[in-house]
């Protein structure tokens, strides 16, 4: 991406101006940061943890503490300036982004026929589609594995679900929650199934759960 389009009226905005109130020109320049090292290194919006971009945002702004930088990353989540989900597992990541991708990248996109349904609506193409074959095929062989016996998909719902996870976390990350979904053993998941959809509502349960230990604290079997 050569540039994004920076709207003129930002500081204006009700998110940016709290943003402003409690940590004055230093929030401001992480979020300018964090939109600048998408637009440089991002793909689709999203910097993955192993990109180091927390220590890239240290390297411009050395006056910066790691703790300073964590509260203001933190309330940019909380704004929902920035994924908090996403967040929550260390990457960068903002739905939105695409829609600053400037017109040259646009149109060369346009050419080379990669546009997403995020860049070009027009095209309604869904960037995640072989993720959502690959973790719905992944769900169904650990169904099988636990209860010896077929997960009966329902594909439009459940390849729903899991594009709207795609959108928060990456597919390693889900593919780790779905290995911890399947050792449960949480009566509310038991009652209701293991399901696509019991699973999504599990996410954030699943994702404060300690490897071998259960939410309630025994030992999973």
């Amino acid at each position: 991406m050569r540039w994004f389009k920076h709207d003129v009226d930002m500081h204006t905005d009700l998110k940016v101006q709290t943003l402003l109130e409690r940590y004055h020109g230093d929030g401001y320049l992480v979020w300018c940061l964090c939109l600048e090292l998408l637009g440089k290194e991002g793909s689709k919006g999203r910097l993955m943890v192993d990109t180091r971009w927390r220590q890239g945002i240290l390297r411009v702004a050395p006056w910066l503490t790691e703790g300073v930088l964590e509260e203001i990353l933190t309330c940019l989540a909380e704004l929902r300036l920035i994924c908090s989900k996403s967040f929550k597992y260390g990457n960068l990541y903002i739905p939105t982004f695409d829609k600053r991708v400037d017109d040259w990248t646009k149109r060369k996109l346009r050419s080379d026929s990669v546009v997403s349904s995020a860049i070009d609506k027009d095209t309604d193409k869904d960037i995640y589609i072989e993720e959502k074959k690959h973790l719905l095929t992944y769900f169904c062989g650990k169904y099988q594995e636990r209860f010896n016996r077929k997960y009966v998909p329902s594909y439009a719902k459940d390849y729903s679900l899991l594009k709207n996870l795609l959108g928060m976390l990456s597919e390693k990350e889900v593919i780790s929650l779905m290995d911890k979904f399947f050792t449960t053993n949480d009566p509310f998941v038991l009652k209701e199934g293991f399901t696509i959809g019991i699973f999504k509502s599990q996410i954030n349960k699943l994702a404060l759960q300690k490897d071998g230990v259960g939410v309630w604290g025994s030992e999973l079997k």
